[in-house]
């Protein structure tokens, strides 16, 4: 990914942005008129790419990012932590309407405004990966600023006032709503906690792009906060702009959690009067939602997530013209343990919110389940072994011949077989069992 770009009849500074740049030598990210620049030097004198990001090899190998660079093949490896430099990085622009999937097939976002991937791969993240953490421009002190920046890109600032923590860490989660998030949001939160002893003093601001906005007016963004269980609050806030990107900057704040932003000005067009869950005696999770007020809704998305944090589609219903009606949908393989639930409500113009969220426990016994059968494109490894956890698994063909090692990481992982021929497998972990896989 490496990018050289030099100016050129028509040169704007929108010519470049949401780009991920690698390079050996973080002295040349880019050339103008010849001269060789850093990033900082590039975005400064061509004055593009203020909402990409550029970081060099030891940081991000192409090795660790993709699944094999050398072969063409860009799908990106997502148990790796490299994926996180370019999950929901990229956007959908205004050419993107009839670029509806990926360079293998996959559906990719048309809404101008909403965020995408790679144009090679859009991929669904693996949950047990975290984000690097951000890098700060230094330690807290009393009545100074602290930057927090990843892959070349400023994320936050701190403005300490007199009572500070001994360290803080920041972590950036794009393309990924705040977990448990209701209303309109944007597909982004920053997980940002401290060490020392409390209260503290500081103002924050948060930096955003377009790609994250979700289609939300810059004068409508405010803070939102979460403290551990507590609720999502609303910590209000300014927007503005600088030479670094639009912000939102809160004041009198005292704690460290999770932020993220929201719009002030847009209610969610359908009142949902409640959205429960039940778990069968079969072992199914029924999921119910009774809706009024509808208007303007295109589909109901249910999500999962096993930490409640990171969520994945598990289905989703097309809304009806009715005024008031009473939704369904089953989870047919709920996790053992904590299942947690949110519904994502899209409007017609692409623009979505979350309900509250619902947890659901399922106390069962060991499972290693494989769907679907036949696979297409990829297939799940669903599994509660605790003991196989961090083990390698190993694909095969019907000879016996290896065809890849599969590292078990989550209790719900994906594999990507788009570029396996059409036949049966076998996937054997290190207990000694071995799983049929049908590759369509």
């Amino acid at each position: 990914m490496n990018i050289w770009t030099t100016p050129a009849d028509g040169w704007s500074p929108s010519s470049s942005s949401y780009n991920t740049i690698i390079v050996s030598d973080p002295t040349k990210m880019g050339s103008w008129n010849g001269t060789d620049l850093t990033f900082s030097g590039w975005k400064t004198t061509s004055g593009g790419d203020l909402e990409s990001y550029a970081d060099v090899n030891a940081n991000a190998t192409v090795t660790n990012m993709f699944t094999n660079a050398g072969n063409g093949d860009l799908t990106i490896k997502t148990a790796n932590a490299e994926s996180w430099y370019v999950n929901g990085k990229g956007i959908a622009g205004a050419n993107s309407g009839s670029i509806a999937s990926d360079f293998t097939g996959d559906a990719r976002g048309t809404t101008v405004g909403t965020p995408t991937d790679i144009g090679a791969d859009e991929f669904t993240h693996n949950a047990g990966v975290l984000p690097p953490d951000a890098i700060p421009s230094a330690a807290p002190v009393a009545s100074t600023t602290t930057t927090y920046s990843f892959a070349g890109r400023k994320l936050g600032e701190i403005i300490w006032g007199a009572s500070v923590p001994t360290s803080v860490s920041w972590k950036y989660y794009s393309g990924i709503p705040g977990p448990s998030t209701t209303g309109s949001v944007i597909n982004s939160y920053h997980d940002v906690p401290a060490v020392g002893t409390g209260p503290y003093n500081y103002d924050m601001k948060l930096y955003y792009t377009l790609a994250e906005q979700n289609q939300i007016a810059d004068a409508s963004l405010r803070g939102l906060k979460k403290d551990g269980a507590s609720p999502w609050v609303d910590i209000s806030g300014t927007p503005s702009s600088d030479a670094y990107g639009k912000f939102v900057t809160s004041t009198g704040l005292t704690t460290f959690s999770l932020f993220t932003l929201k719009d002030v000005t847009n209610p969610i067009p359908v009142k949902l009067v409640s959205f429960t869950g039940k778990l069968n005696a079969a072992g199914t999770v029924d999921l119910l939602w009774q809706v009024t007020e509808q208007l303007g809704i295109k589909k109901y998305e249910v999500e999962r997530s096993v930490d409640g944090r990171i969520f994945t589609a598990i289905g989703s219903v097309l809304a009806n013209n009715l005024n008031s009606f009473t939704y369904t949908l089953s989870d047919a393989l709920p996790v053992a343990g904590k299942n947690y639930y949110r519904l994502r409500i899209i409007e017609n113009d692409g623009r979505f919110n979350f309900s509250q969220v619902v947890l659901i426990t399922v106390r069962g016994k060991e499972s290693f389940v494989i769907y679907p059968v036949p696979a297409v494109d990829r297939f799940t490894i669903q599994t509660n072994r605790k003991d196989l956890m961090n083990t390698t698994a190993q694909l095969v063909d019907v000879q016996g011949k290896l065809i890849s090692s599969i590292r078990l990481t989550a209790q719900v992982q994906q594999v990507d077989v788009r570029l396996l021929a059409a036949g049966i497998y076998f996937l054997k972990t290190e207990d000694g069992n071995s799983y049929r896989i049908v590759k369509q």
